[in-house]
């Protein structure tokens, strides 16, 4: 991550009310600023919400979120190759990127690629629980080529908008 950046868990002492992102019709800026229904599902357990602050300002500003959460994977979505390395169980714990957003102030920063790689690099730090892979749901198609192109993400065969990417590939990607 670079030095102008720092990433911390959402906590009520950050300001959210200036973020601004119109992407998705204002749904993310929504689920972030106008009901604080981030926090409350921070608070809950439900997801962690991290936020990546700009340090070049002061106070420190929001630029972009990304939340993680629980999530499965049933091995026979898996292509076999991969399948075949680990155990025999009915589900793999992973870990899912759910929503991710940008301010719009930061358009053409490359912003998003640097949430996936925070997002690859919280989930490798983790020890607290067993998690072999990071899942996304693509909004579209667009997104969906740009997790696989840019963050290395593979699409489930049945489900092309969903990817998901191995732990040991997010290690690789995340150094580079």
């Amino acid at each position: 991550m670079s030095e102008r950046f720092h990433l911390e868990r959402l906590a009520r002492s950050h300001d959210r009310s200036s973020f601004r992102c119109s992407a998705d019709e204002g749904t993310l800026q929504r689920y972030f600023t106008d009901d604080s229904r981030a926090l409350r599902e921070h608070e809950r357990g439900v997801c962690t919400v991290h936020v990546l602050l700009d340090d070049a300002l002061a106070p420190p500003k929001i630029a972009g979120y990304f939340t993680l959460a629980s999530e499965t994977i049933v091995p026979a979505e898996l292509p076999a190759a991969i399948a075949k390395k680990y155990p025999r169980y009915p589900r793999w714990g992973a870990v899912k990127l759910g929503r991710m957003a940008r301010d719009d102030g930061y358009a053409g920063e490359q912003l998003g690629v640097t949430l996936v790689r925070a997002a690859f690099d919280v989930v490798l730090r983790s020890d607290a629980i067993g998690a072999i892979a990071m899942v996304v749901d693509a909004k579209n198609v667009r997104l969906a080529r740009w997790y696989q192109n840019t963050c290395g993400f593979t699409p489930f065969a049945e489900r092309p908008l969903t990817l998901f990417i191995m732990k040991p590939t997010m290690q690789s990607t995340a150094r580079v």
